[in-house]
């Protein structure tokens, strides 16, 4: 049975709220699967962020859920800036972004 678009919205906040992450999570972890490799000042500035601040808080949030994983070379500088999609993060992301299809 084909769900209607209202009820396969809501369906989808569902799963963000099972998997507990926000809305925004989801759109940052959306963000560096599309371009890995982002610094978190570029991640706030493309998904219009006024400040990098709130975004970084979601990022500490993603990297201790092992969702995101930060791959730069100096670890001593606690802003995260070589951001990738774990395969963790991969498989949320499938379960409640819409395809591209």
């Amino acid at each position: 049975m084909a769900l209607t678009p209202s009820i396969d919205f809501l369906s989808r906040l569902r799963k963000i709220d099972r998997h507990d992450v926000k809305t925004r999570d989801v759109i940052i972890m959306w963000a560096v699967a599309r371009e890995p490799g982002m610094m978190g000042q570029e991640l706030a500035r493309k998904i219009g962020f006024e400040g990098r601040s709130n975004v970084q808080i979601c990022l500490r949030r993603l990297l201790r859920m092992g969702l995101v994983e930060d791959r730069r070379a100096r670890l001593d500088n606690r802003t995260p800036n070589d951001l990738y999609i774990t395969p963790k993060g991969e498989a949320m992301l499938a379960d409640v972004v819409p395809s591209d299809g």
